[in-house]
């Protein structure tokens, strides 16, 4: 899941830890931002998890990006996958998933690229992509009883938090929210 965006990718969750675990008995590898490798290192059960150097590639002169892009894709065909399942089916996906060297690359037919799979799944165009995720999961025969992921924080990072809150005053007697006000789409702001 190379999205840029982090609410895609935590969205994306249970889609994805259904699909590692209806192929548990597979080698089973993710693919991720860079940005979000925090995120995603509590998931147990991955075979190895790679970090898309998105950042790095794109603050690089054109000769840096050609290199770590390379870099890269050479660390993916290390592993020879069999198969690709891009659930994004984006621009850096699609072109990631053509040069995997896997023969089987799957993903949803209104992809961008959508020619670079060869296996298509019709989804209909208009719903939100959690949608478009958890069909692609359940189309390959994955099972998702509980379309939530709950993401859990390292004890290092969740006494870090404590301190910091601690240090405001803030008690974890009483409850707390936590507002996200960032929306990059007009119809996500509120």
């Amino acid at each position: 899941m190379m999205d840029r965006h982090l609410g895609n990718l935590v969205v994306s969750l249970s889609s994805i830890v259904a699909l590692q675990e209806y192929f548990r008995k597979k080698d089973v590898y993710l693919v991720v931002d860079s940005a979000y490798r925090e995120a995603v290192e509590s998931i147990d059960g991955f075979d190895r998890i790679f970090y898309f150097p998105r950042r790095e590639i794109y603050g690089s002169t054109v000769l840096r990006r050609i290199v770590l892009y390379l870099k890269f894709i050479n660390e993916i065909r290390s592993i020879s996958p069999d198969a690709v399942i891009d659930l994004q089916g984006g621009s850096a996906s699609s072109a990631l998933s053509f040069f995997s060297g896997a023969a089987y690359r799957l993903s949803n037919s209104s992809a961008k690229r959508s020619y670079v799979y060869n296996t298509k799944f019709d989804l209909p165009l208009g719903k939100h992509k959690v949608h478009s995720y958890t069909e692609i999961a359940i189309g390959l025969g994955a099972n998702l009883d509980d379309p939530y992921y709950r993401l859990q924080a390292s004890e290092s990072r969740r006494s870090s938090l404590s301190s910091v809150l601690r240090k405001h005053g803030i008690s974890f007697e009483k409850p707390i929210i936590s507002i996200h006000t960032g929306a990059g789409n007009i119809h996500k702001q509120w």
